[in-house]
């Protein structure tokens, strides 16, 4: 544990001093970032996954939908990351206006399985209300075709809850295999 720490400050001061002597980003910091192990569902430009992540020494994890360059997730993981972290000039219409770029991975550890979540499953505003849920009772339910969703007893009321709430969160485990586990859900 010493050693991370260790190697961690070398890594920190080492990214300092060539950050300091780069004339073209004089905007850039180094930061650390957590990532936690599981993805929740959220609306940018279109229905999407988004990762929680906490920033240096905030106490709170946020959605985080921007990318890491040189950075590949991998569900099911808690990371540790050391990044570049720089404004961009002229950031393209509802993009994100900062720049995030890996410079170490300090840790990747199996996240755990019994943890609890939220996740959005239905979120609605002005009269329309997204879905995040796909499949049914036959080919199984899955988020955005991608998470698979153990409903178990639940699977019934998800359908109905789904179609007459616009805004439905629920909350999950997740299973080694990565297969979100609902325990419960929340009517908002």
């Amino acid at each position: 544990m010493k050693t991370t720490y260790i190697n961690y400050l070398i890594l920190l001061i080492t990214a300092s001093i060539f950050t300091g002597c780069s004339n073209d980003d004089d905007n850039a910091q180094i930061v650390s970032l957590e990532i936690k192990h599981y993805k929740t569902t959220a609306v940018g430009l279109d229905l999407q996954f988004t990762t929680l992540v906490r920033e240096g020494d905030d106490p709170n994890f946020r959605i985080f939908y921007s990318g890491i360059e040189g950075f590949n997730y991998e569900l099911g993981f808690d990371y540790e990351l050391i990044v570049r972290k720089s404004e961009i000039d002229n950031p393209p219409a509802d993009g994100s206006s900062i720049r995030y770029e890996l410079i170490n991975e300090v840790s990747k550890t199996p996240g755990s399985t019994t943890e609890t979540f939220d996740v959005w499953l239905a979120l609605g505003a002005g009269g329309v209300t997204e879905t995040f849920v796909t499949g049914d009772t036959t080919t199984g339910f899955q988020l955005l075709n991608t998470i698979p969703i153990d409903c178990s007893t639940m699977c019934d009321e998800i359908i109905s809850q789904l179609q007459d709430n616009n805004r439905l969160i629920g909350t999950f485990t997740r299973n080694s295999d990565n297969t979100y586990v609902l325990i419960c859900t929340t009517i908002l």
